[in-house]
Formats: structure tokens, C-alpha cells, sequence
């Protein structure tokens, strides 16, 4: 049972670090971008 609840706990903590680095990614684009039409 512990051991079920360690994969899920790092399997969120995975999904949070990738959606984290996209959220990055898309905010340096748009700056990118932003900086590019000014």
C-alpha cells in the first residue's frame, strides 16, 4: 500500500515539473515575441 502511494506521489510530483517547465517555456515565448514587436 505504501509502496502504491510513493508511485502516485511521484507520478504528481512528475506531472507538476513537466507542466512547470511548459508554463516556462510558453512565458519566455511570449516574452520572446513581446520584446520582438516592440
Amino acid at each position: 500500500m505504501l509502496i502504491l502511494t510513493n508511485i502516485g506521489y511521484s507520478m504528481i510530483n512528475r506531472c507538476q515539473a513537466f507542466t512547470n517547465e511548459a508554463f516556462m517555456i510558453s512565458l519566455l515565448r511570449s516574452k520572446a515575441l513581446f520584446s520582438a514587436y516592440l
